[in-house]
């Protein structure tokens, strides 16, 4: 519509305007691809979450009823819960033989000798009880690290950090000065400590 510019600067005005709104729908054409991909990405690896979780939830179920059964299965009886039981159910039913003052050296003489028998198996039975707790330990700890593998990287990334950095000499010499001093302050504060309780 300029009266100013001539035919052919109005064409080529006219032709680069063009080529911009051109450029312009092929920038929003590419966008919304991309924003298409990025999208079906999400949802693929949301997906792919959902699964490994559901396998990881049954993983899980299947170990804890396997363990339960194993546990069912190679439960030992100690003799150690059997005199709790044994004397509730008779105070419970014998509520006036427990009250009567005419037999408390009967009850004292059998729980001498329950204590007795508690006492003997009772390494055994401590023995067996930290071990099969060491052991939960150790498999829960197993199951853990395969379902989340990302604390055993930064594990292993936290120790060799600490190696390298007492590898060099430098760093080395300087931790041992610091803790030198250190140890020689709480050397002198305990010594100035025994005087003045010496004074």
């Amino acid at each position: 519509m300029s009266s100013v510019l001539d035919e052919e600067r109005r064409e080529a005005f006219v032709q680069a305007l063009q080529s911009l709104q051109e450029e312009q729908q092929a920038a929003e054409q590419r966008e919304r691809e991309e924003l298409e991909r990025q999208e079906e990405r999400l949802r693929k690896d949301i997906e792919e979450a959902r699964r490994l979780r559901a396998e990881n939830e049954a993983r899980e179920r299947r170990r804890l009823e396997e363990e339960r059964v194993k546990r069912e299965g190679s439960e030992v009886d100690y003799g150690i819960e059997q005199t709790p039981q044994a004397q509730t159910p008779n105070k419970a039913r014998n509520p006036e033989k427990a009250s009567s003052p005419s037999k408390p050296p009967q009850p004292s003489s059998s729980t001498s000798k329950n204590k007795k028998a508690v006492v003997s198996p009772s390494f055994g039975t401590r023995a067996v009880m930290i071990i099969s707790n060491f052991r939960k330990v150790i498999e829960q700890m197993g199951v853990s690290l395969k379902t989340n593998p990302i604390v055993l990287m930064r594990l292993i990334a936290f120790l060799v950090s600490i190696i390298v950095v007492f590898s060099r000499k430098d760093l080395r010499e300087r931790v041992q000065r610091i803790l030198g001093t250190g140890w020689n302050k709480i050397k002198s504060t305990a010594g100035m400590g025994v005087k003045v309780s010496y004074i």
